[in-house]
């Protein structure tokens, strides 16, 4: 499918997109924005650096406040995941270089809505 031809049925809602998740920030960094990609880089910085904290809380606290330091980061992660892929399908949109080596790359995979 051409990148018009995608755009159109995409904006029409005939079109169900599947941007997996694992691949989406990896292979496809160099061609999203610098923008994104900064953002990306920032988030899961923050979010490592929560587990970080939160395993060094283990020694100085009491358990409880490290075991919520860790599941605070790691929704704060789960989060930057589902961004990344917002973040590729916006870029997909916006680009056809990125939608097809999307395509190619199997991070996006598309069918009809039916």
């Amino acid at each position: 499918m051409e990148h018009n031809e995608f755009l159109d049925r995409y904006n029409a809602g005939t079109l169900i997109v599947h941007v997996d998740k694992k691949a989406a920030g990896h292979r496809l960094q160099s061609l999203l924005p610098r923008a994104i990609r900064l953002k990306q880089a920032n988030r899961r910085a923050i979010g490592f650096l929560g587990l970080i904290v939160g395993i060094a809380l283990f020694f100085f606290t009491q358990w409880w406040m490290a075991a919520m330091g860790l599941l605070a980061s790691w929704t704060f992660l789960v989060y930057v995941q589902k961004a990344t892929t917002s973040g590729v399908l916006d870029a997909a949109l916006k680009d056809p270089t990125v939608y097809n080596t999307a395509l190619e790359a199997g991070v996006l995979k598309i069918s009809d809505k039916s």
